[in-house]
């Protein structure tokens, strides 16, 4: 399993845990409707807040993987080329001899 696939199934298994202890304690708590609805949207708005954290720090990370990515990815280019040059170089060299040889 990949990490950005292990982290979606992470945060699924989180929520569906987090619902299922707020539907536990709907059904245990012996409170009034009014008060219910009270915890309910207390709740809620934690869990958004949460949500909403967890968002921000995933954006972050991936903005920073991406940047390392990037930085990865000239530093690679730059190295192909100078192989390819290097390589250009000595075909060239090769072929001059080989030219030589034949004279």
């Amino acid at each position: 399993m990949k990490s950005g696939s292990r982290f979606l199934f992470g945060l699924m298994m989180f929520l569906v845990g987090l619902l299922a202890g707020v539907t536990a304690g709907i059904l245990l708590a012996p409170r009034s409707g009014r008060d219910t609805r009270r915890q309910l949207k207390g709740l809620a708005d934690e869990a958004g807040d949460r949500v909403g954290k967890i968002a921000e720090e995933s954006k972050q990370a991936l903005a920073g993987a991406a940047k390392h990515g990037k930085e990865w990815a000239a530093e690679a280019g730059g190295h192909l080329k100078k192989v390819g040059q290097e390589a250009r170089q000595t075909a060239a060299g090769i072929v001059e001899q080989g030219k030589e040889s034949i004279r």
